[in-house]
């Protein structure tokens, strides 16, 4: 049984968190998302170019290396900026049994979405009226819209 407001406010006044003080675990959370947001922003370029890469599509450069035997490697992702740069500028010592291919990601349309809500805004919704719409009151519509829909009418139950 609850106790009457007048011992309720006594009690309250006796102890507990004051008012607009935000508890332990808030100010922990607080302290963690501030933490968070300071890792964003201090590698916001290099998760920037990140983003437009996937945006874009991707590129990777895969090399093979043939044995004397005639023997193929498996396929080594090539992660050297130097080389890569080589590879692309066509001024590499490649020796002949090394050969270098190219394969590509289609863009990330998901990635390419969020860059332009971000960026540009998120676009207003679109509602595609009948054609026999009353345009005249929002009413008229929903009552068109829904004429046919007889769930919930008790005389049709």
């Amino acid at each position: 049984m609850a106790a009457p407001a007048h011992i309720a406010r006594e009690n309250g006044k006796k102890g507990g968190r004051p008012k607009g003080a935000k508890s332990k675990a808030t100010l922990e959370r607080e302290a963690q998302l501030e933490r968070f947001k300071q890792r964003v922003f201090e590698a916001f370029d290099p998760l920037m170019d990140a983003q437009l890469s996937l945006a874009r599509g991707l590129s990777y450069l895969y090399k093979l290396d043939v044995e004397d035997d005639g023997k193929r490697s498996k396929p080594i992702l090539v992660t050297d900026p130097d080389e890569i740069r080589a590879y692309l500028a066509e001024d590499y010592n490649a020796l002949e049994t090394t050969y270098y291919y190219i394969t590509t990601k289609a863009p990330d349309n998901a990635a390419l979405k969020d860059l332009f809500d971000r960026t540009l805004g998120k676009p207003a919704p679109v509602f595609e009226l009948p054609p026999d719409a009353d345009f005249g009151s929002v009413t008229g519509f929903i009552f068109k819209r829904n004429e046919n829909n007889n769930a919930g009418n008790p005389a049709y139950n």
